[in-house]
């Protein structure tokens, strides 16, 4: 497995145990008038699980992915005994995902997408969700922005090339946001982030040029 990829903040263990406190993201209350009542999820890059219980509590069932062990373990201990038996727990990374195809409603890649090592990488990764995806299912996710603190370091991308990579996808809420902040640890921070919910339309109808960067 590739070594995982830096924390720009701190150690990785130290920012596990600063998000097990924090709420859901608030996007998650947008995406919930879009989901089915029940269905199968895949959680890229968990962290702590806090989609991954929200998801399991609801019925879902969940394949919670990310390249930490840790995480998974902290994920894993805050499910109900109920809601474990609906949870797959995996460790990977996101640069070697083995999603099967057309096999999911949702796929999840909050905050995660922009640790990937690269954008050549970026559009291997992109591929795959695509073609894990049920016809209509959706897919939640965020990318940096070039103007964000940690674009030196991490992927980030311009509003074009998010737009490029949004064609033949049914875009249900694109937010762009650009203010001044915190990390989980508290470390201020400039944050440039687009937050979006898209949806798999049907093949029949679907343009999906390649994507280039």
């Amino acid at each position: 497995m590739p070594s995982l990829p830096p924390n720009p903040v701190s150690e990785w263990s130290n920012y596990f145990e600063s998000t097990i406190s924090k709420p859901l993201h608030p996007l998650f209350s947008t995406l919930e008038p879009y989901l089915p009542k029940t269905g199968r999820a895949a959680d890229l890059g968990c962290g702590v699980g806090h989609a991954v219980v929200w998801l399991a509590e609801k019925g879902w069932q969940v394949e919670a992915i990310d390249g930490h062990s840790q995480a998974l373990k902290i994920a894993e201990s805050r499910l109900s005994a109920d809601a474990k038996e609906r949870v797959t727990l995996t460790q990977t990374m996101l640069e070697d995902l083995g999603l099967e195809p057309g096999s999911y409603d949702l796929v999840v890649a909050a905050y995660s997408l922009f640790f990937v090592e690269s954008k050549e990488v970026l559009t291997s990764v992109w591929t795959t969700i695509r073609e894990s995806l049920n016809s209509g299912g959706l897919f939640l996710f965020e990318l940096l922005g070039p103007r964000d603190d940690w674009s030196n370091d991490l992927l980030s991308h311009d509003r074009v090339e998010v737009d490029a990579l949004l064609a033949g996808w049914e875009v249900l809420h694109f937010e762009e946001v650009e203010q001044d902040g915190h990390t989980s640890q508290g470390t201020p921070k400039h944050w440039h982030v687009f937050h979006v919910i898209a949806r798999k339309v049907p093949s029949s109808i679907s343009r999906h040029p390649a994507i280039n960067f």
